[in-house]
């Protein structure tokens, strides 16, 4: 009984340790700013150049989920960031990256040091097209 006792407590014990790692994991970026001096496409919506404010949602999925709001208009959307990248171990800057091409800029990454990368998913190039990345620091 009191063997059955203490497992229990070391699994109770284990299991909010676990549940505590996520949320801290889950807090990883504060709000933060970047001034994009170009339109932009984000999660299928078109936003004009400006300063926007980036901040981490609580997304019940557990999926990294950002809003990116216009500091002008107000208006904002909902980032899904369902894909994840080994951070560069030289980039010490908080960054948003942007992928352009075919006269299209789409918003792509962000890179936050000692953290891995959170990329959302922009349409694919064609053989035609050349890629160019755009990193604008992100600023609190």
């Amino acid at each position: 009984m009191t063997r059955t006792l203490t497992n229990l407590t070391r699994a109770a014990a284990l299991a909010i340790c676990a549940f505590a790692a996520t949320q801290v994991h889950a807090m990883i970026l504060p709000q933060v700013k970047v001034d994009v001096p170009f339109d932009f496409i984000v999660s299928g919506k078109a936003m004009p150049a400006g300063e926007y404010s980036l901040v981490q949602a609580n997304a019940p999925s557990g999926v990294p989920t950002f809003v990116m709001r216009n500091e002008r208009t107000r208006k904002g959307v909902y980032v899904v960031m369902s894909q994840r990248a080994v951070a560069d171990a030289t980039n010490n800057q908080a960054q948003a990256v942007f992928a352009c091409r075919a006269g299209d800029c789409y918003f792509r990454e962000i890179k936050i040091p000692g953290s891995d990368n959170f990329l959302t998913p922009i349409p694919k190039t064609t053989p035609a097209q050349h890629e160019k990345l755009i990193s604008l620091n992100l600023v609190r």
